[in-house]
């Protein structure tokens, strides 16, 4: 059932990307990724799930929002950089490309080391919750015009 479940977060992406662009219209793209992030992290709590729908729900919030974070990760530094959004783009990508090649590994020495894969979804959830109040710092508050 687990691997049925792990098989369907990439199907799960293509929603999260179709409501990217609606949601920016509500949400500047810095504000959007912390929120992305702090959802992501959240279906990552090292918890189990108590039934299949809990865990077919995380999954799903998981795989959205790592399908808007794809979108995401072009938006901010076309915002940021707009005369230099090729290299802004390029020095983005070598620090993601390498986490993501060094993820297998690490996850898999964490569950040598542990049995269980609890500490690094733990590690994972609590490294996107300081990368989205990352995000916030500095933002003003959101004013209700």
């Amino acid at each position: 059932m687990e691997a049925l479940l792990a098989g369907r977060m990439g199907l799960a992406a293509l929603p999260g990307r179709a409501v990217f662009v609606p949601l920016l219209a509500s949400f500047t793209a810095r504000r959007l990724n912390a929120l992305l992030g702090l959802i992501g992290g959240s279906a990552l709590l090292p918890t189990r799930p108590q039934t299949v729908a809990m865990a077919a729900l995380w999954v799903v919030l998981f795989g959205m929002t790592n399908g808007a974070l794809t979108l995401a990760r072009a938006e901010l530094p076309a915002g940021a950089y707009l005369q230099t959004y090729g290299t802004a783009n390029g020095r983005l990508a070598l620090p993601v490309n390498l986490t993501q090649a060094i993820t297998p590994l690490s996850v898999g020495a964490l569950y040598t080391l542990s049995t269980g894969y609890g500490p690094s979804l733990g590690l994972a959830a609590a490294l996107l919750s300081a990368g989205s109040r990352l995000a916030l710092r500095g933002l003003p508050a959101r004013s209700a015009s």
